[in-house]
């Protein structure tokens, strides 16, 4: 099993926490944006999804442009402390594949 990503972030604030998207390390050309739902939900926040975009900043494509969509975190007003959600995800492993592949991602805030 993965192990969460940890991020701080401040209160009172929406704050971006992670991407998901697919590209290919061979070609270095960006595939089909995941569909994002919410799986564990925050207790003390909410989170949203937007479309984001930007360049790799590491590995074999790094400066190669993709999309993907956003997680963005949001405490609830006046929140300190620790918070953990998941996010549930499906794509294409591959350009005509039989069946999606499914999985999630968990996430540990702290909340300063």
């Amino acid at each position: 099993m993965a192990t969460a990503k940890q991020v701080k972030v401040p209160a009172n604030k929406t704050t971006y926490v992670g991407v998901h998207g697919t590209f290919s390390s061979d070609t270095c050309s960006g595939g089909a944006i995941p569909k994002l739902r919410l799986g564990r939900k925050p207790q003390h926040g909410k989170v949203t999804f937007k479309p984001v975009g930007g360049k790799l900043s590491e590995g074999p494509c790094k400066g190669s442009y993709m999309r993907g969509t956003g997680v963005f975190y949001r405490p609830n007003s006046g929140y300190r402390g620790s918070d953990s959600f998941s996010v549930e995800y499906q794509y294409n492993y591959f350009e005509g594949a039989a069946k999606p592949t499914h999985t999630s991602r968990s996430y540990r805030i702290e909340v300063k």
